[in-house]
């Protein structure tokens, strides 16, 4: 992608401009490409993550994942959570390795304690772990304020 881009800027610079939109165009369709597949991805690893053998009822695994793929994983989680009347989820963010991944999880449970207020419900850290945040659901269904 970054090559057909770098490519066309060089041909727009020599006043070659034939080539720039096919070298536009094979840099989008890579760029889709991409994108298809860090969904796919991200898809298998959240499903492999939350097998029933790798996690307890009520544990959503989130290791692994971009900040906005947790998000949106933890969002529907929390949608099929309240519907079936659970009071509580534990959020599982990482574990303790290295700087980087502090920083992700640091930048990841502002954004799921902000969705969990968008679903009326709360979000501390669990007592025992410290990378787990455990969201305790409004019992009255789904969120006023989840715009549901």
């Amino acid at each position: 992608m970054r090559k057909y881009l770098e490519q066309a800027e060089a041909d727009r610079g020599w006043g070659q401009q034939t080539d720039v939109p096919r070298l536009l165009e094979q840099s989008n369709f890579h760029k889709r490409e991409m994108e298809r597949l860090n969904a796919e991805a991200a898809e298998w690893i959240f499903t492999e993550n939350n097998k029933p053998e790798h996690c307890s009822p009520g544990e959503i695994n989130l290791h692994s994942l971009k900040v906005q793929e947790a998000v949106a994983f933890t969002e529907r989680a929390l949608r099929e959570a309240q519907q079936r009347g659970e009071t509580e989820m534990h959020l599982v963010l990482g574990g303790k390795s290295h700087r980087l991944h502090h920083l992700q999880r640091t930048k990841l449970k502002h954004a799921l304690k902000e969705l969990a207020r968008r679903y009326d419900a709360s979000a501390g850290h669990d007592p025992y772990h410290d990378n787990v945040l455990l969201v305790r659901l409004d019992a009255s269904g789904l969120g006023r304020s989840a715009g549901l």
